[in-house]
């Protein structure tokens, strides 16, 4: 969970799943809309694939 000092309209980003050998198994957009100053946001991804590491991409802000 993150929180902020910034307020945001939308706020995206891609989380990269990679499998043990570095490759990307599987790309998810995640996005929140009316992210306020001060509050504390969630972000979640779901998945069917197996992967055993990942790296967060900003998409998008606004």
């Amino acid at each position: 969970m993150r929180a902020t000092n910034y307020s945001f309209k939308s706020f995206g980003i891609k989380v990269r799943l990679k499998n043990a050998k570095g490759v990307v198994v599987e790309t998810v957009s995640v996005y929140v809309d009316n992210w306020n100053k001060g509050q504390t946001t969630r972000f979640e991804a779901m998945t069917d694939k197996k992967f055993t590491t990942y790296n967060i991409v900003k998409d998008y802000v606004e």
